[in-house]
């Protein structure tokens, strides 16, 4: 039978009620449909069509889906179906892992562990893991029990988070940090290059009185540099004075007004020499305070004299009642002017003769004594 439209059929057709069976049949040509369904021209992304390679031999395709069972919980996949662009591709768990940030250095789950879901908390590790070996994992949660080799000093099971720069399973560089078996007490080791430094304890609020010095200040020894808040009985070993301070061995302190009550005051200042005085301490009361040396001669009441040196002292400026000593070395007197009553030094030799009359005054009454050699 030979059709123009559908090719050359050769061979031979045996039909029967029940069934048909074609043998040695042969079809040339191309179909337009094949099941009722046309072949998709270009992306296969229309609907009812036979989907088709490219030139390439990829398959261009919208939406696809697939009834696909699910896998078994333990079953540890090997393929994460990803890409950079439209095509499907697939990477490892390590490769997928570290191309999202996580670590590549482990890629077993715990399910490869237990099927106990109660363990899938998403940490590395399992019993009787050395904490060495773990390091070697790079970041993330870690877990380890039954006594493990290079864990914390104190517990058996620990948990805990760790940090890697880098590994190669000899040069590690990075820290650890562990808890153990809910007791509160954390612990931190580092490495950089060599080996594992040895486990620290770190302080917090439920352990700090275990370590030297504790708060109260006990077990402290050498040079320490800390700031102190609250009150203390004492401070170098002395007690704060109460009141006035006389009493012995007691630090010194101001009262409600600012004011040093104190005893006796020693200094050890130096010797000012002849720097001339701008200030004198005295007071009419018990605080010390100070004049000036003009005012301290006024309340003494301590008269002035005019002129220094050799030459002239005089007592009181006033042209009376002064008494004037002339040193000048050429003409030595003593001299005292009292109104019109003057006695002086005759300039003959130095061997003088003294003459005149001193007035005094007593009870009121002026009288005269007379003057001479």
């Amino acid at each position: 039978m030979v059709s123009g439209n559908q090719g050359l059929l050769t061979g031979t057709i045996i039909t029967s009620t029940s069934n048909t069976t074609v043998s040695g049949l042969s079809i040339g040509g191309n179909a337009v449909t094949a099941g009722g369904l046309a072949v998709h021209g270009g992306t296969n992304n229309e609907a009812n069509k036979i989907v088709r390679t490219d030139g390439n031999g990829y398959i261009n395709a919208g939406w696809i889906n697939t009834p696909s069972g699910d896998m078994p919980d333990t079953q540890s996949i090997n393929r994460i179906y990803c890409s950079d662009d439209q095509f499907i591709r697939y990477k490892g768990v390590a490769d997928f892992k570290q191309q999202i940030g996580l670590t590549y250095k482990n890629a077993t789950p715990r399910s490869a562990n237990t099927t106990d879901t109660n363990y899938w908390t998403g940490i590395m590790g399992w019993t009787g893991t050395d904490w060495n070996s773990m390091s070697d994992w790079g970041c993330g949660f870690v877990d380890s029990w039954d006594s493990p080799a290079n864990r914390p000093p104190v517990g058996t099971h620990h948990v805990g988070i760790q940090a890697l720069h880098y590994t190669n399973g000899t040069a590690r560089y990075g820290w650890q940090m562990a808890n153990g078996t809910g007791n509160n007490r954390w612990w931190l080791r580092d490495v950089w290059g060599g080996s594992f430094s040895t486990w620290f304890e770190i302080l917090t609020s439920t352990n700090y009185t275990s370590f030297a010095p504790s708060l109260t200040g006990t077990g402290a020894s050498g040079t320490w540099s800390i700031n102190i808040t609250g009150n203390a009985a004492t401070a170098g070993g002395l007690a704060v004075q109460s009141g006035t301070n006389y009493d012995a061995n007691k630090i010194v302190r101001t009262d409600g007004n600012g004011y040093i009550l104190a005893g006796w005051i020693n200094t050890i200042s130096g010797d000012n020499g002849t720097t001339a005085i701008d200030r004198v301490y005295a007071s009419q009361d018990g605080y010390i305070r100070y004049y000036t040396p003009a005012n301290f001669r006024t309340v003494l009441d301590v008269p002035t004299r005019n002129g220094s040196g050799v030459t002239n002292f005089g007592i009181n400026t006033a042209p009376s009642n002064r008494l004037h000593i002339n040193g000048d070395g050429t003409n030595p007197a003593i001299r005292v002017d009292n109104g019109a009553v003057v006695l002086a030094a005759s300039a003959a030799s130095n061997s003088k003769t003294f003459y005149g009359w001193l007035p005094i005054s007593i009870a009121g009454t002026t009288k005269w004594i007379q003057m001479y050699n």
